[in-house]
């Protein structure tokens, strides 16, 4: 039982706060057990979490005279979540709970009232959560989606752009190809002709074949340095896209190797092949070769005792694709000794067949042999009526050039012993066209010179054997013999220490080099001899003097829309 002065509902204050057991009440007590209420007040009850819930008694609370115990009840009071308002206080909102009303409640007699008091219970309701979570998913995976629609949407149209390029690309790189080999067929058959000087255009008329979308603008390549040639190609795709390409481009060399015999190159004893560059020192000695004095065959290279090579020595492929071979008997090599390379054209300049067929032709008609101004002699020699240069001993007689170069047209030639064969590139190179053979015999002298003025060349004096030393050495690359026979007992052959500087093409023919000459030049030959003691020195120069007519890209650049 509460006492008067320990369980009372409250004290004489209005509004005193009760409290109510401390834990749930025990199973059955809506009437049959009745625990004795705690000595604290009615007005809060502690859940079995230890949480207090808070209710609101009523105003007032009548009692009846003959029942001072009010039975147990079970009450729903409202739940209050508060809230602070702009004043300053707390605003309850009521929420429906239930709670327990102890068994028994005595009054106090000098109270007749109870005040109605707040009682604070926790708010512990979560519906709508999973909802709230629910939209914020679908709201991510939304974003998820549209981010991933416009990246699949970006990437297709990039793919598709890529596509388009390509195909524009491909036309354009189609064309220039087309180009390419368009010329190098129309050079080989005289339908079509380069532009001959820096600046000059030649048209380009090929139309696309059929499955192609590619055209020429300008329709016309542009001749922009020595050797140098340009055009553009514009290729077309889907959606408007295009692709434009400007390359450069040249002919390919026809001299790339100081001496080279397709079917063989001998190399005699302390023969040696050395290179340098004329414009850059007109009057070399071994100390100063550049290392590109490159040999070679389609098949065979032969390297005797103590031969020299600054330079690479290069094995092609027969006719048949067998590679060619070395013998090398104690030669000394520079840079590779046998280097495996494709076949080499053995008349890249076509003097059968091809381009220089055509000067053949035309210079058979229209030549330089019988010009006043262009030849002479101190010994009354000239190029006969069958077009043959016949040189006795002591003979000589002088060939000038002139600009654009002079074109002499010859069956045979024949410099006799302490004769002077002089060629005056002063003015212009010399090209001789010849049909039949070249035989220098030893103690006469093929000179290439500059300088000796009007009239024939006199530099050589005759002593007990021929001295040219005082002669001016002319560049190799103005002096050449373009020979065509096929015959096989013709051949070119230059005797013992005979000077000579130009070049010697004769695909065709033997060529014999005996001992002790000075070559100065190059070299190409069905056969080359260069017995001992002779000293070739390649001249670099040479190898954009002369051309073919393969061509050979050298820049490219590329624009695309």
């Amino acid at each position: 039982m509460i006492s008067k002065t320990q369980g009372r509902w409250g004290s004489s204050r209005r509004g005193s706060v009760g409290r109510a057991p401390e834990g749930p009440p025990a199973r059955g007590d809506f009437g049959s057990t009745r625990p004795e209420p705690s000595k604290r007040s009615l007005g809060h009850h502690f859940g079995e979490n230890g949480n207090r819930a808070c209710f609101r008694m009523p105003d007032r609370l009548r009692h009846d005279e003959n029942m001072r115990d009010y039975p147990r009840h079970l009450l729903t009071v409202s739940e209050l979540s508060l809230h602070r308002h702009s004043g300053g206080g707390l605003n309850a909102v009521p929420l429906q709970r239930d709670f327990w009303m102890p068994d028994r409640v005595r009054h106090d007699e000098h109270v007749g009232t109870i005040s109605r008091q707040l009682i604070i219970v926790p708010f512990q309701s979560k519906s709508g959560a999973a909802l709230v979570i629910g939209l914020m998913f679908l709201a991510i995976l939304a974003m998820l989606g549209a981010t991933a629609v416009v990246l699949t949407t970006t990437d297709i149209q990039i793919g598709a752009n890529y596509k388009a390029s390509a195909k524009a690309f491909q036309d354009a790189e189609a064309g220039v190809n087309y180009a390419v080999a368009q010329m190098e067929a129309g050079l080989k058959n005289g339908t079509f002709a380069l532009p001959t000087s820096v600046g000059g255009t030649a048209t380009l008329a090929f139309a696309a074949p059929t499955g192609f979308n590619f055209v020429y603008s300008p329709a016309q390549i542009t001749m922009i340095g020595d050797n140098l040639f340009s055009f553009t190609t514009v290729g077309s795709g889907p959606n408007d896209s295009t692709a434009t390409i400007t390359v450069t481009f040249k002919r390919q060399p026809a001299i790339m190797f100081g001496a080279f015999g397709d079917k063989k190159l001998d190399l005699g004893n302390t023969a040696a092949v050395y290179s340098y560059s004329h414009s850059a020192n007109p009057s070399p000695g071994p100390g100063d070769s550049t290392g590109e004095g490159d040999v070679g065959s389609n098949e065979s290279v032969i390297l005797r005792n103590n031969s020299i090579v600054d330079g690479d020595v290069a094995l092609g492929e027969d006719v048949g694709g067998n590679d060619g071979t070395l013998t090398d008997q104690g030669g000394i090599v520079s840079g590779t000794n046998g280097a495996d390379i494709e076949r080499v054209d053995p008349d890249p300049l076509g003097v059968v067949g091809g381009e220089y067929a055509s000067k053949f032709v035309a210079y058979s008609i229209a030549n330089d042999n019988f010009d006043g101004t262009l030849v002479f002699s101190n010994t009354g020699n000239s190029i006969d009526a069958t077009n043959d240069i016949n040189l006795g001993n002591n003979d000589d007689l002088t060939l000038k050039g002139k600009p654009g170069g002079a074109n002499y047209y010859i069956r045979d030639i024949s410099v006799g012993n302490k004769a002077a064969l002089y060629i005056d590139t002063t003015n212009g190179p010399v090209n001789i066209f010849l049909t039949g053979e070249f035989n220098a015999v030893t103690g006469s002298e093929v000179v290439n010179t500059t300088g000796c003025g009007a009239g024939a060349c006199n530099c050589c004096i005759w002593t007990p054997s021929l001295d040219c030393s005082a002669c001016a050495i002319g560049a190799p690359s103005d002096f050449a013999v373009f020979a065509n026979s096929q015959i096989a007992t013709d051949t070119i052959s230059i005797g013992n220490s005979v000077a000579f500087s130009g070049l010697i093409y004769a695909p065709y023919l033997t060529v014999r080099m005996d001992n002790s000459a000075d070559i100065y030049g190059a070299i190409m030959a069905r056969e080359v001899e260069i017995v001992n003691s002779v000293e070739l020195y390649y001249d670099t120069d040479m190898a954009e003097k002369y051309t073919t007519c393969n061509l050979m890209l050298t820049t490219w650049r590329d624009v695309r829309n």
